[in-house]
């Protein structure tokens, strides 16, 4: 597997390419089982409680930083931002069900897709991706 560099805090709002990466650990199972009951059961206190114990045990530094075109990542997800009018974030579409530890290269074809499709949303949804730091995909 390639090494991997890491950024801590918020992956999407910060990312530079325009899209996040989050990288699959030992939570992930758990963090998708409390997700879909709390999805099922959105007022219940219990799947909350869940929810704020197992985000507990995640890792701060769940998004890759840079891709090395021939390195293996174990993705969970990649995820790109939808903006508003004003710029912000109101978005987030993330992806599910790429193979296990794809190559930093179909990471890459896929992320350039992902952000394509959350361009035209956001132009479709009146927004504006904010600054020079977003990719102009």
């Amino acid at each position: 597997m390639a090494e991997v560099r890491f950024r801590i805090s918020k992956p999407v709002i910060e990312r530079p390419h325009g899209y996040a990466i989050g990288l699959r650990d030992e939570v992930s199972p758990q963090l998708d089982d409390v997700i879909g009951l709390l999805g099922r059961r959105p007022l219940d206190d219990v799947p909350r409680a869940q929810l704020t114990a197992v985000l507990s045990q995640t890792r701060e530094d769940y998004a890759v930083l840079d891709l090395e075109p021939d390195g293996r990542y174990p993705v969970e997800s990649p995820a790109a931002p939808v903006f508003d009018a004003d710029g912000e974030v109101v978005l987030a579409v993330t992806l599910d069900g790429l193979p296990d530890e794809p190559s930093g290269r179909d990471i890459a074809e896929v992320a350039a897709d992902l952000t394509g499709a959350t361009r035209t949303i956001t132009r479709r949804l009146g927004g504006r991706v904010p600054g020079p730091a977003w990719s102009a995909r």
